[in-house]
């Protein structure tokens, strides 16, 4: 059996050329077979015949091509599917495979054609009524095999209650800066000084935003100002407490005190804003660095997965992260030695005690804090990420807070003069005596307690 085509191809000086071409059809052998033929126009007789046979067993028939005589013939859905030939089975038919495009899933993989169920893709085959159909994947989801989701669900409710806490103690935060100010009268706060507690009250607002941010989805926006609030927030609220403590040392680590002069509320502030001249310095290289790369946001945005293979955005995490980590390590460390050398100092209702304790405490959370967050990162579900965010920033900023504002307004008892020595009624020597030594009655009190040389070194 076969199938043959007879067809004139052109005519040249008065000669027909005739070619016969078939399929003939033996069993388990395909070839093709071409015959010409050489006749005259005007005369009647046989020039000669030509027959050229091809075997086409070995050559595969490519039905996805766009070109060739089997071009386009697959049954592939070209919507949610691609074709692909599979090669190594001769001229034979519908040996494709109908592959779901990126993006999409087979509901049911079918075996089709002879083929192992072990083999991904659906195969065509013409004898089989299976239809198959291509879904699309959950959303965000790139590439998936099921309708399972690829993406960390978020428990909504769990962030909504964070972040209204988080917000009310914002709101608590900005109360107590007027609050503050409304009892500047206050011996405590005097004596504290009633412009460094309001700076520190307003870095603690700024140390309070990232878990208001990580609330978000990440973006290159929020990532970078993950940053930029954590590091000026850190910079304002412990390098004033910082400060402070290096004002009390600077002060009575001497026999001479009423020769030094005495380091006002606006001294200190100076001295802050140093810091944080070098903190936006660091701030603004960084930022430009970012804005400088190719693709900003695989620059700052990256793909984490969790140990169930879901996967979620997070900010990314790079040697300037460590580097930053380092800085308020190293920072902490200045303040530690401070706490040791002033322990022994007295001081006006014990505030450097106080500050002490909160160093010492944001020193050990946030180690604890930045060791689990660059181990754990990667894999960790974005709402353990803010839980995790949460607790630190409550362990280490509130508790500062707590340690700095509530001994303001809680009166524990009666104060002897001896007890006030350290730190002078800052706003009367702010308004006329900044730049005096100390007076004579700080004087006479610290002579009281004739620390012994070992304590003054």
């Amino acid at each position: 059996m076969g199938i043959k085509l007879l067809v004139p191809l052109e005519v040249l000086g008065g000669i027909v050329v005739w070619a016969s071409s078939g399929y003939p059809c033996t069993p388990g052998h395909w070839a093709a077979s071409w015959k010409l033929a050489a006749a005259s126009c005007t005369v009647h007789d046989s020039r000669g015949v030509v027959r050229v046979d091809v075997n086409l067993q070995d050559e595969d028939i490519d039905q996805c091509s766009s070109s060739g005589w089997f071009a386009g013939t697959h049954r592939c859905n070209l919507t949610t599917m691609e074709c692909k030939p599979v090669p190594g089975h001769g001229f034979v038919l519908d040996k494709y495979k109908c592959q779901c495009k990126r993006g999409f899933y087979s509901p049911s993989r079918v075996a089709l054609n002879g083929v192992s169920k072990s083999e991904q893709g659906l195969y065509s085959d013409e004898s089989s009524d299976v239809s198959p159909r291509c879904l699309p994947c959950r959303e965000g989801c790139s590439f998936c095999r099921d309708d399972s989701p690829c993406l960390a669900q978020e428990d909504g409710v769990l962030r909504v209650a964070v972040a209204s806490f988080q917000g009310l103690c914002m709101l608590l935060d900005f109360i107590s800066m007027p609050l503050v100010y409304h009892f500047r009268r206050n011996k405590r706060i005097k004596a504290s000084g009633l412009i460094l507690l309001e700076a520190i009250v307003a870095g603690a607002v700024l140390l309070y935003f990232p878990v208001m941010i990580l609330y978000f989805q990440p973006s290159v926006f929020r990532c970078i100002l993950l940053r930029w609030v954590r590091l000026l927030g850190f910079a304002t609220v412990y390098g004033t407490v910082i400060l402070k403590l290096y004002r009390v040392l600077k002060v009575f680590l001497s026999r001479t005190a009423q020769r030094i002069p005495y380091m006002t509320s606006w001294r200190v502030l100076r001295l802050l804003a140093a810091i944080l001249l070098v903190v936006l310095w660091f701030l603004v290289a960084w930022t430009l660095a970012m804005c400088q790369s190719t693709d900003i946001h695989h620059a700052l945005v990256e793909m984490g997965v969790t140990p169930e293979g879901l996967h979620f955005n997070m900010c990314l995490l790079d040697r300037w992260d460590y580097m930053m980590a380092v800085a308020e390590f190293l920072f902490l460390l200045w303040g530690v030695y401070l706490c040791y050398a002033v322990r022994t100092v007295p001081s006006a209702f014990h505030e450097p005690r106080y500050m002490a304790v909160a160093i010492y405490n944001e020193l050990l959370i946030s180690a604890i804090f930045h060791i689990i967050r660059f181990t754990l990162a990667p894999g960790l579900h974005p709402d353990w990420m803010l839980m995790l965010f949460f607790v630190h920033t409550h362990l280490t900023v509130t508790v500062t807070l707590g340690l700095l504002l509530i001994p303001k307004f809680v009166f524990t008892g009666t104060h002897m003069q001896d007890d006030i020595a350290t730190e002078a009624y800052e706003d009367e020597l702010d308004m006329g005596r900044s730049g005096s030594y100390l007076n004579s009655s700080i004087t006479s009190a610290w002579s009281e307690h004739s620390l012994d040389p070992e304590d003054i070194r």
